[in-house]
Order: C-alpha cells, then sequence, then structure tokens
C-alpha cells in the first residue's frame, strides 16, 4: 500500500477512548481477581501512553468509580424491571437472572469492586447513590413484604446474593452451560426466598 492510499487512523474520542480503557481495565481485574490494577498494563493492553491512561484516570480512585459507574449503568435497566414486578418471588428471580447474565457476561467484576473500594473507601457520592437506586427500592420491598428487620433483610439480601454470583461464575468459566447454571440459580433463589415466608414454606 503506498502513502497515496494508505487510509488514516482513525482518531477515537475522548469518550470512546476512555470507554476503550475501562474495558481494558475490566478485564485484567476479572482476570487478576482482585484490585487496583496497573495502570501500566492497561497502557500495554490498549497499546497507548501510560500518561494516556492516567490523563483518563489519574487514581485508582477514579478507575474502581469509572468501573463500578460504567458496569451499574450496564445493569440498571434489568433491575429497574425487575423491581417493577408486582409478585416479590418474580422480582427476586428478575433481579437475580440481570446479576447472573452480567457476571456470565463479566466474571465477578461488580463482586471484586464493591469489595476492594468498600475496603479502601474509594465509592464516590454519585456511584454510592446509582447503586443505592438500583438496591434499596427491592431490600425495602423485600423488608416490608417478608416482614423482617433490616439487619435480617441485610443478610438475607447477602446470602441470596451469592447464588446468582456462583452460577454467574460458572457459567464465565465454563464449567457448567450458561442455561443450566441458571436454571440451577432460580431453583435456589426460589428456594431461598419461600424458607424466608413461613406461610409458604409450612
Amino acid at each position: 500500500m503506498t502513502p497515496e492510499t494508505r487510509k488514516p487512523r482513525t482518531r477515537l474520542s475522548a469518550e470512546a477512548r476512555r470507554a476503550r480503557l475501562l474495558v481494558s481495565a475490566a478485564k485484567i481485574v476479572v482476570d487478576q481477581g482482585f484490585f487496583p490494577v496497573s495502570m501500566e498494563g492497561i497502557a500495554r493492553d490498549c497499546g497507548v501512553s501510560k500518561g494516556l491512561v492516567y490523563a483518563h484516570f489519574p487514581t485508582q480512585e477514579s478507575l474502581a468509580n469509572g468501573l463500578l459507574g460504567a458496569h451499574l449503568t450496564q445493569i440498571e435497566p434489568a433491575l429497574a424491571e425487575a423491581g417493577n414486578r408486582r409478585d416479590l418471588l418474580n422480582a427476586a428471580l428478575a433481579a437475580a437472572d440481570a446479576y447472573f447474565d452480567h457476571i456470565a457476561g463479566n466474571g465477578l467484576l461488580l463482586n471484586i469492586l464493591i469489595g476492594s473500594s468498600h475496603a479502601l473507601g474509594r465509592l464516590d457520592t454519585k456511584v454510592l447513590r446509582q447503586r443505592d437506586r438500583l438496591v434499596l427500592p427491592l431490600l425495602r420491598r423485600a423488608r416490608r413484604e417478608l416482614g423482617l428487620t433490616t439487619r435480617e433483610t441485610l443478610a438475607a439480601f447477602n446470602l441470596i446474593l451469592a447464588i446468582p454470583e456462583e452460577a454467574g461464575r460458572l457459567a464465565f468459566t465454563g464449567r457448567m452451560a450458561p442455561a443450566a447454571a441458571r436454571g440451577l440459580m432460580r431453583l435456589l433463589v426460589k428456594s431461598a426466598i419461600d424458607s424466608i415466608q413461613p406461610s409458604r414454606a409450612l
């Protein structure tokens, strides 16, 4: 190809470049299983300078919040739809489906980031509000309809949350077919919800 016929290199917008860096960072987080990540590793994976990575994410805190914000935004529509289900069990199953789908497609990224960010105090106000907007309506509904205390509701939520996390991980790693993992997940979530409702379980 001569200089005259060579196609000019397409210059990415700042937004597209940022999104590409986040995709690379997410992959590295899931592959290594922990956060923080090496900015140099992100630069190497994207074929850009380390300075460009720091221009978009000057600190690990900004990177953590960027990743969380992007992935909470991905899952937000499905969780909002789940919250509109009339029946609490169907709402819980729809929410579990949404979380399962995210993990099956992205690995345990949210789990890793939220755990690391809580421990290191790295969640900014915007991301905290986004997280609460997704989770609190379902938690309040469960507390009200199941007659639980706040402490009991949070304990039940964390226990049930582990079900789609593990099922999604099995699907993501190829250790179980996605359809089989989803079916098992839904069965276990339903059983867990039923066990909290004595009148239905007896």
